[in-house]
Protein backbone atom coordinates (compact mmCIF):
# COMPACT_ATOMS: atom_id res chain seq x y z
CA UNK A 1 0.00 0.00 0.00
CA UNK A 2 0.92 3.55 -0.71
CA UNK A 3 1.41 6.36 1.37
CA UNK A 4 -1.76 8.45 1.46
CA UNK A 5 -0.75 12.19 0.20
CA UNK A 6 -2.65 15.41 0.45
CA UNK A 7 -4.50 16.19 -2.91
CA UNK A 8 -2.83 19.57 -4.24
CA UNK A 9 -4.56 22.81 -4.34
CA UNK A 10 -3.87 22.89 -8.12
CA UNK A 11 -5.18 19.08 -8.25
CA UNK A 12 -8.64 20.66 -6.96
CA UNK A 13 -8.72 23.31 -9.25
CA UNK A 14 -8.35 21.01 -11.86
CA UNK A 15 -11.05 18.20 -10.55
CA UNK A 16 -13.37 21.58 -9.83
CA UNK A 17 -12.95 22.60 -14.14
CA UNK A 18 -13.62 19.10 -14.66
CA UNK A 19 -16.50 18.03 -12.58
CA UNK A 20 -18.58 21.58 -13.99
CA UNK A 21 -18.19 20.65 -17.32
CA UNK A 22 -19.31 17.13 -17.27
CA UNK A 23 -22.16 18.01 -15.21
CA UNK A 24 -23.04 20.74 -17.68
CA UNK A 25 -22.69 24.00 -15.49
CA UNK A 26 -19.89 24.94 -18.23
CA UNK A 27 -20.68 24.27 -21.45
CA UNK A 28 -18.49 23.47 -25.52
CA UNK A 29 -17.94 26.30 -26.59
CA UNK A 30 -18.31 28.33 -23.67
CA UNK A 31 -15.10 30.97 -22.75
CA UNK A 32 -13.37 30.63 -19.69
CA UNK A 33 -12.19 33.74 -17.77
CA UNK A 34 -9.42 33.16 -15.51
CA UNK A 35 -9.95 35.95 -13.33
CA UNK A 36 -13.38 35.38 -13.07
CA UNK A 37 -12.95 31.74 -12.22
CA UNK A 38 -10.14 32.62 -9.50
CA UNK A 39 -12.50 34.53 -7.75
CA UNK A 40 -15.37 31.93 -8.00
CA UNK A 41 -12.95 29.23 -6.56
CA UNK A 42 -11.02 31.53 -4.04
CA UNK A 43 -7.56 30.24 -6.01
CA UNK A 44 -5.02 32.42 -7.75
CA UNK A 45 -5.14 33.49 -10.79
CA UNK A 46 -1.62 31.55 -11.92
CA UNK A 47 -3.35 28.42 -10.47
CA UNK A 48 -5.97 28.58 -12.28
CA UNK A 49 -4.12 28.99 -15.77
CA UNK A 50 -2.07 25.74 -14.54
CA UNK A 51 -5.02 23.66 -13.61
CA UNK A 52 -6.18 24.94 -17.21
CA UNK A 53 -2.80 23.81 -19.55
CA UNK A 54 -3.59 20.35 -17.37
CA UNK A 55 -7.12 19.88 -18.82
CA UNK A 56 -5.73 21.08 -22.07
CA UNK A 57 -3.53 18.22 -22.10
CA UNK A 58 -6.58 15.96 -21.48
CA UNK A 59 -8.43 17.60 -24.31
CA UNK A 60 -11.20 19.74 -21.88
CA UNK A 61 -10.61 22.80 -23.34
CA UNK A 62 -8.90 24.23 -26.02
CA UNK A 63 -6.66 27.24 -26.13
CA UNK A 64 -7.02 29.71 -30.18
CA UNK A 65 -4.60 32.44 -30.63
CA UNK A 66 -6.97 35.62 -29.92
CA UNK A 67 -10.01 33.75 -28.28
CA UNK A 68 -8.47 32.72 -24.91
CA UNK A 69 -9.63 29.03 -23.90
CA UNK A 70 -12.94 27.50 -24.14
CA UNK A 71 -14.17 24.03 -23.41
CA UNK A 72 -14.14 21.60 -26.12
CA UNK A 73 -16.58 21.14 -28.36
CA UNK A 74 -17.42 17.41 -29.22
CA UNK A 75 -18.93 16.99 -32.83
CA UNK A 76 -21.36 13.91 -33.63
CA UNK A 77 -18.36 12.51 -35.41
CA UNK A 78 -16.26 11.88 -32.61
CA UNK A 79 -18.56 10.87 -30.51
CA UNK A 80 -19.61 7.94 -32.65
CA UNK A 81 -15.50 7.24 -33.42
CA UNK A 82 -15.33 7.30 -29.44
CA UNK A 83 -18.32 4.78 -28.90
CA UNK A 84 -17.35 2.24 -32.15
CA UNK A 85 -14.27 2.34 -30.46
CA UNK A 86 -15.95 1.09 -26.77
CA UNK A 87 -17.91 -1.25 -28.65
CA UNK A 88 -14.50 -3.27 -29.78
CA UNK A 89 -12.85 -3.25 -26.59
CA UNK A 90 -15.64 -3.85 -24.32
CA UNK A 91 -16.72 -6.69 -26.60
CA UNK A 92 -13.35 -8.08 -26.65
CA UNK A 93 -13.90 -7.85 -22.59
CA UNK A 94 -17.23 -10.40 -22.87
CA UNK A 95 -15.21 -12.56 -24.67
CA UNK A 96 -12.67 -12.81 -21.95
CA UNK A 97 -15.48 -12.68 -19.06
CA UNK A 98 -17.71 -15.81 -20.86
CA UNK A 99 -15.15 -18.13 -19.96
CA UNK A 100 -15.70 -18.10 -16.37
CA UNK A 101 -19.10 -16.54 -15.73
CA UNK A 102 -21.62 -18.11 -13.60
CA UNK A 103 -25.70 -17.94 -13.23
CA UNK A 104 -25.09 -15.76 -10.07
CA UNK A 105 -22.61 -13.28 -11.95
CA UNK A 106 -25.17 -13.17 -14.67
CA UNK A 107 -28.36 -12.48 -12.26
CA UNK A 108 -25.62 -9.63 -10.64
CA UNK A 109 -25.51 -7.94 -13.92
CA UNK A 110 -28.82 -8.03 -15.53
CA UNK A 111 -29.63 -6.07 -12.11
CA UNK A 112 -27.24 -3.45 -12.83
CA UNK A 113 -28.74 -3.21 -16.32
CA UNK A 114 -32.12 -2.90 -15.40
CA UNK A 115 -31.00 -0.18 -12.86
CA UNK A 116 -29.63 1.59 -15.36
CA UNK A 117 -32.69 1.41 -17.58
CA UNK A 118 -34.68 3.25 -14.76
CA UNK A 119 -31.86 5.65 -14.02
CA UNK A 120 -32.47 6.79 -17.54
CA UNK A 121 -35.84 8.56 -16.67
CA UNK A 122 -34.98 10.52 -13.63
CA UNK A 123 -33.60 13.77 -14.01
CA UNK A 124 -30.39 14.94 -15.82
CA UNK A 125 -27.91 15.40 -12.81
CA UNK A 126 -28.87 12.27 -10.77
CA UNK A 127 -29.28 10.43 -13.63
CA UNK A 128 -25.93 11.24 -14.78
CA UNK A 129 -24.40 10.59 -11.32
CA UNK A 130 -26.19 7.51 -10.94
CA UNK A 131 -25.37 6.14 -14.38
CA UNK A 132 -21.83 6.59 -13.66
CA UNK A 133 -21.91 4.51 -10.34
CA UNK A 134 -23.47 2.06 -12.28
CA UNK A 135 -21.24 1.36 -14.85
CA UNK A 136 -18.20 1.64 -12.64
CA UNK A 137 -20.02 -0.93 -10.86
CA UNK A 138 -20.52 -3.21 -14.33
CA UNK A 139 -17.19 -2.65 -15.32
CA UNK A 140 -15.62 -4.05 -11.80
CA UNK A 141 -18.03 -7.34 -12.06
CA UNK A 142 -16.58 -7.55 -15.95
CA UNK A 143 -12.70 -7.04 -15.06
CA UNK A 144 -13.22 -9.76 -11.99
CA UNK A 145 -14.67 -11.92 -14.54
CA UNK A 146 -12.06 -11.32 -17.55
CA UNK A 147 -9.32 -13.66 -15.41
CA UNK A 148 -6.55 -10.92 -17.63
CA UNK A 149 -3.53 -10.00 -16.72
CA UNK A 150 -3.72 -6.33 -14.83
CA UNK A 151 -1.42 -5.30 -17.56
CA UNK A 152 -4.17 -5.95 -20.05
CA UNK A 153 -6.76 -4.77 -18.24
CA UNK A 154 -5.33 -1.56 -16.91
CA UNK A 155 -4.52 -0.88 -21.29
CA UNK A 156 -8.42 -1.99 -22.13
CA UNK A 157 -9.59 0.49 -19.34
CA UNK A 158 -7.27 3.29 -20.29
CA UNK A 159 -8.37 3.39 -23.71
CA UNK A 160 -12.27 2.54 -22.76
CA UNK A 161 -12.53 5.61 -20.38
CA UNK A 162 -9.71 7.78 -21.94
CA UNK A 163 -10.63 8.57 -25.19
CA UNK A 164 -13.73 10.90 -25.25
CA UNK A 165 -11.49 14.06 -24.65
CA UNK A 166 -8.56 13.26 -26.81
CA UNK A 167 -9.97 12.65 -30.25
CA UNK A 168 -10.01 16.11 -31.62
CA UNK A 169 -8.04 19.27 -31.47
CA UNK A 170 -9.54 22.45 -32.90
CA UNK A 171 -7.22 24.94 -33.73
CA UNK A 172 -8.16 28.77 -35.04
CA UNK A 173 -6.45 30.06 -37.69
CA UNK A 174 -6.41 33.84 -38.12
CA UNK A 175 -6.91 36.06 -40.98
CA UNK A 176 -5.13 38.94 -40.36
CA UNK A 177 -1.56 38.33 -40.65
CA UNK A 178 -0.32 38.78 -44.25
CA UNK A 179 3.05 37.65 -43.40
CA UNK A 180 1.30 34.14 -42.98
CA UNK A 181 -0.07 34.39 -46.04
CA UNK A 182 0.52 33.60 -49.67
CA UNK A 183 -1.41 35.63 -52.46
CA UNK A 184 -1.65 34.23 -55.70
CA UNK A 185 -3.20 35.45 -58.52
CA UNK A 186 -6.01 37.81 -56.32
CA UNK A 187 -5.74 41.22 -54.55
CA UNK A 188 -6.16 40.63 -50.53
CA UNK A 189 -7.81 43.40 -47.76
CA UNK A 190 -8.55 43.73 -44.70
CA UNK A 191 -12.42 44.37 -44.14
CA UNK A 192 -15.43 44.34 -41.66
CA UNK A 193 -18.01 43.03 -43.88
CA UNK A 194 -21.58 43.27 -42.81
CA UNK A 195 -20.92 42.96 -39.38
CA UNK A 196 -17.91 40.37 -39.40
CA UNK A 197 -13.72 40.96 -39.48
CA UNK A 198 -12.59 39.32 -43.02
CA UNK A 199 -10.10 38.81 -45.46
CA UNK A 200 -11.50 39.98 -49.16
CA UNK A 201 -10.26 38.26 -51.56
CA UNK A 202 -10.34 39.49 -55.10
CA UNK A 203 -9.45 37.82 -58.25
CA UNK A 204 -6.64 39.46 -59.82
CA UNK A 205 -5.15 36.77 -62.60
CA UNK A 206 -4.15 38.17 -66.02
CA UNK A 207 -6.24 37.41 -68.89
CA UNK A 208 -3.76 34.61 -70.05
CA UNK A 209 -3.93 32.60 -66.61
CA UNK A 210 -5.63 29.96 -66.24
CA UNK A 211 -8.40 29.14 -63.95
CA UNK A 212 -7.74 27.19 -60.72
CA UNK A 213 -4.95 29.19 -58.87
CA UNK A 214 -6.39 31.73 -57.88
CA UNK A 215 -5.61 31.72 -54.33
CA UNK A 216 -4.34 32.34 -50.52
CA UNK A 217 -1.88 30.20 -49.21
CA UNK A 218 -2.32 29.78 -45.53
CA UNK A 219 1.56 29.04 -45.01
CA UNK A 220 1.27 27.83 -41.20
CA UNK A 221 -1.40 24.94 -42.10
CA UNK A 222 -0.48 21.29 -42.67
CA UNK A 223 -3.40 19.16 -42.80
CA UNK A 224 -3.85 16.00 -43.84
CA UNK A 225 -7.38 13.92 -41.81
CA UNK A 226 -9.55 16.14 -40.09
CA UNK A 227 -12.14 18.72 -40.55
CA UNK A 228 -12.35 22.65 -41.97
CA UNK A 229 -14.76 25.06 -41.07
CA UNK A 230 -15.05 28.59 -42.53
CA UNK A 231 -17.56 31.55 -42.79
CA UNK A 232 -17.22 32.81 -46.29
CA UNK A 233 -19.37 34.76 -49.13
CA UNK A 234 -19.25 35.08 -52.99
CA UNK A 235 -20.47 36.83 -55.40
CA UNK A 236 -19.17 37.90 -59.18
CA UNK A 237 -17.57 41.42 -59.48
CA UNK A 238 -17.93 44.65 -61.13
CA UNK A 239 -17.99 44.16 -64.87
CA UNK A 240 -18.02 40.39 -64.83
CA UNK A 241 -19.27 38.32 -68.22
CA UNK A 242 -22.57 36.49 -67.86
CA UNK A 243 -20.49 32.70 -66.78
CA UNK A 244 -19.61 34.51 -63.38
CA UNK A 245 -20.89 32.84 -60.42
CA UNK A 246 -19.08 34.08 -57.38
CA UNK A 247 -17.07 31.02 -57.34
CA UNK A 248 -15.68 30.34 -53.51
CA UNK A 249 -14.54 27.69 -51.41
CA UNK A 250 -11.25 26.00 -49.91
CA UNK A 251 -8.19 24.04 -51.18
CA UNK A 252 -7.00 21.68 -48.80
CA UNK A 253 -4.15 19.40 -49.14
CA UNK A 254 -2.35 22.03 -51.16
CA UNK A 255 1.40 21.49 -52.61
CA UNK A 256 3.20 23.83 -54.84
CA UNK A 257 6.05 22.99 -56.78
CA UNK A 258 7.59 26.29 -56.46
CA UNK A 259 10.92 25.51 -59.35
CA UNK A 260 7.74 24.65 -61.98
CA UNK A 261 4.98 27.21 -60.41
CA UNK A 262 3.01 24.19 -60.78
CA UNK A 263 0.09 23.20 -57.92
CA UNK A 264 -1.91 20.23 -56.76
CA UNK A 265 -4.78 20.48 -54.49
CA UNK A 266 -8.38 19.00 -53.51
CA UNK A 267 -10.60 21.39 -53.05
CA UNK A 268 -14.99 22.24 -52.47
CA UNK A 269 -16.45 25.58 -53.73
CA UNK A 270 -19.40 26.70 -54.32
CA UNK A 271 -21.61 29.11 -56.91
CA UNK A 272 -23.51 31.26 -54.92
CA UNK A 273 -25.39 32.74 -57.93
CA UNK A 274 -26.72 28.93 -58.53
CA UNK A 275 -28.61 28.60 -55.77
CA UNK A 276 -32.10 30.18 -56.34
CA UNK A 277 -31.51 30.43 -59.81
CA UNK A 278 -34.43 29.71 -61.98
CA UNK A 279 -33.16 26.91 -63.81
CA UNK A 280 -33.03 23.83 -62.04
CA UNK A 281 -29.82 22.30 -63.62
CA UNK A 282 -27.53 25.51 -62.53
CA UNK A 283 -29.04 24.70 -59.08
CA UNK A 284 -28.30 21.39 -59.92
CA UNK A 285 -24.72 22.73 -59.66
CA UNK A 286 -24.70 25.04 -56.36
CA UNK A 287 -21.71 22.83 -54.79
CA UNK A 288 -18.41 21.38 -56.40
CA UNK A 289 -15.41 19.21 -55.88
CA UNK A 290 -12.74 19.77 -58.02
CA UNK A 291 -8.61 18.08 -58.10
CA UNK A 292 -6.28 20.64 -58.93
CA UNK A 293 -4.76 20.05 -61.84
CA UNK A 294 -5.98 17.12 -63.22
CA UNK A 295 -9.59 16.89 -62.67
CA UNK A 296 -11.24 20.20 -63.31
CA UNK A 297 -15.19 20.72 -62.88
CA UNK A 298 -15.63 20.55 -67.00
CA UNK A 299 -13.86 16.76 -67.03
CA UNK A 300 -15.46 16.09 -64.06
CA UNK A 301 -18.88 16.84 -65.29
CA UNK A 302 -18.07 15.42 -68.92
CA UNK A 303 -17.26 12.13 -67.24
CA UNK A 304 -18.77 11.93 -64.03
CA UNK A 305 -22.61 13.30 -64.43
CA UNK A 306 -24.04 14.48 -61.45
CA UNK A 307 -21.45 12.82 -59.21
CA UNK A 308 -19.36 15.76 -57.94
CA UNK A 309 -21.69 18.65 -57.98
CA UNK A 310 -24.99 19.15 -55.87
CA UNK A 311 -27.93 21.76 -54.90
CA UNK A 312 -27.99 23.49 -51.60
CA UNK A 313 -29.52 27.15 -50.96
CA UNK A 314 -26.91 30.00 -51.33
CA UNK A 315 -27.30 33.51 -51.76
CA UNK A 316 -24.12 35.90 -53.49
CA UNK A 317 -22.64 38.50 -50.85
CA UNK A 318 -24.43 36.33 -48.06
CA UNK A 319 -22.18 34.69 -44.87
CA UNK A 320 -22.40 30.96 -45.72
CA UNK A 321 -20.68 28.77 -43.37
CA UNK A 322 -18.95 25.52 -44.91
CA UNK A 323 -17.18 22.67 -43.38
CA UNK A 324 -15.23 20.17 -44.86
CA UNK A 325 -14.74 16.15 -43.61
CA UNK A 326 -11.55 14.66 -44.98
CA UNK A 327 -9.81 11.48 -43.90
CA UNK A 328 -7.91 8.95 -46.31
CA UNK A 329 -9.34 9.59 -49.69
CA UNK A 330 -12.79 10.60 -48.46
CA UNK A 331 -14.27 14.01 -48.04
CA UNK A 332 -17.48 15.39 -46.89
CA UNK A 333 -18.70 18.59 -47.21
CA UNK A 334 -21.05 20.42 -45.01
CA UNK A 335 -23.31 23.53 -45.55
CA UNK A 336 -25.34 26.11 -43.08
CA UNK A 337 -24.57 23.74 -40.12
CA UNK A 338 -26.85 20.72 -41.40
CA UNK A 339 -26.29 17.79 -40.04
CA UNK A 340 -25.96 15.95 -43.56
CA UNK A 341 -23.54 16.64 -45.89
CA UNK A 342 -24.47 18.41 -49.18
CA UNK A 343 -21.88 16.54 -50.73
CA UNK A 344 -20.15 13.18 -50.22
CA UNK A 345 -16.49 12.44 -52.22
CA UNK A 346 -15.61 8.97 -51.91
CA UNK A 347 -12.56 8.63 -54.24
CA UNK A 348 -10.09 12.19 -54.14
CA UNK A 349 -8.69 11.85 -56.90
CA UNK A 350 -5.19 12.48 -55.17
CA UNK A 351 -5.96 9.39 -52.91
CA UNK A 352 -4.40 10.39 -49.69
CA UNK A 353 -2.28 12.86 -49.08
CA UNK A 354 -1.09 16.05 -47.02
CA UNK A 355 -0.35 19.49 -47.57
CA UNK A 356 -1.40 22.72 -47.15
CA UNK A 357 -4.82 25.09 -46.75
CA UNK A 358 -5.48 27.89 -49.06
CA UNK A 359 -8.63 30.51 -49.73
CA UNK A 360 -9.52 29.80 -53.31
CA UNK A 361 -12.00 32.19 -55.51
CA UNK A 362 -12.80 31.59 -59.11
CA UNK A 363 -12.72 33.61 -62.37
CA UNK A 364 -14.48 37.24 -61.21
CA UNK A 365 -15.02 36.44 -58.26
CA UNK A 366 -14.78 38.87 -54.79
CA UNK A 367 -15.36 36.80 -51.65
CA UNK A 368 -14.57 37.08 -47.93
CA UNK A 369 -13.33 34.53 -45.45
CA UNK A 370 -13.71 34.71 -41.68
CA UNK A 371 -13.77 32.54 -38.82
CA UNK A 372 -11.25 29.61 -39.97
CA UNK A 373 -11.19 26.66 -37.69
CA UNK A 374 -8.89 23.17 -38.02
CA UNK A 375 -9.83 20.26 -36.15
CA UNK A 376 -7.16 17.26 -36.26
Amino acid sequence: MKLIRPVSKRDQVVAAFKDAILRGEIQPGDAIVESRVAQQLGAGVPLVREALIELEHRGYVQKAPYKGTTVTKLERRHVEQIFRLRVGLETLAIEWAKESVKPADLDHLRGLTAKMKRAASTRFITRRELMQKLWQDLRFQARRLMKQPVFILIAVSTLAMSTGFTQVKTTTIPLDNPSEMQPRNVKTEQVTYKGRKALRVADAAPANVADGIQLVILNKTEFQDGVIEIELTGEPGANTGGGARGFVGVAFRFNLDAARDAAKYECFYLRPTNGRADDQARRNHSTQYISYPDFPWNRLRKEFPEKYESYVDLAPGEWTKMKIEAHGDKARLYVHDAPQPVLVVNDLKQGQGQGQIALWVGAGTVAHFANLRVSK
